[in-house]
């Protein structure tokens, strides 16, 4: 059994050390250290060279994946999908467009002063645009809402939900004076 724990401890390759020469550092001659520094400088040399052959390779794998892929009719089918889906988008938008269009030129249609329909044509909000007009046709007795002849009526701005452009294009198209509410 001692010769079984002999063998399996030393091992074929293997030299250890003797406990003095561990503790002893070994001095090399110039020639030796010269070598082993250029036996190292290879390696770094060899190892740099293998490293931009792998950045290489994996350059040309990447390049060979995107051509087969070309060449499968995959980007074209992506490509396709895209295009039909920006078309279906122009599409949508176009409608939205016209209904916007159209609602604005049924609002407008509403109105039987001219120049209420010049301030209506002025706002840009259709949301404003439609206050406009459900206010004019509350009273419908003058241009100035019935408040007199030569009096336009007030106009209050506390809740104002337009931009400044749509009161400034009422103010200037009815000539009525504002109220900022200070």
């Amino acid at each position: 059994m001692a010769e079984a724990e002999k063998g399996s401890e030393e091992q074929p390759g293997k030299v250890e050390p003797k406990p003095e020469e561990k503790s002893t550092p070994r001095n090399y001659s110039e020639e030796e250290f010269k070598e082993v520094v250029q036996q190292r400088q290879e390696l770094k040399e060899r190892l740099r060279a293998l490293e931009e052959a792998e950045s290489k390779r994996q350059a040309d794998i990447k390049a060979a994946a995107e051509q087969k892929a070309i060449e499968e009719g995959k980007m074209k089918e992506v490509l396709d999908a895209k295009e039909k889906e920006l078309e279906s988008l122009k599409a949508k938008a176009v409608a939205y467009e016209e209904q916007q269009a159209k609602l604005r030129k049924s609002l407008v249609a509403q109105l039987e002063d001219d120049t209420d329909k010049k301030v209506a044509k002025e706002i840009a909000s259709l949301d404003v645009l439609q206050e406009f007009v459900d206010a004019r046709k509350q009273d419908k007795s003058g241009p100035y809402g019935g408040k007199g002849k030569n009096q336009p009526p007030k106009l209050d701005l506390k809740n104002f939900k337009g931009s400044y452009d749509d009161a400034v294009a009422m103010m200037r198209a009815a000539g009525v004076p504002i109220d900022l509410g200070e």
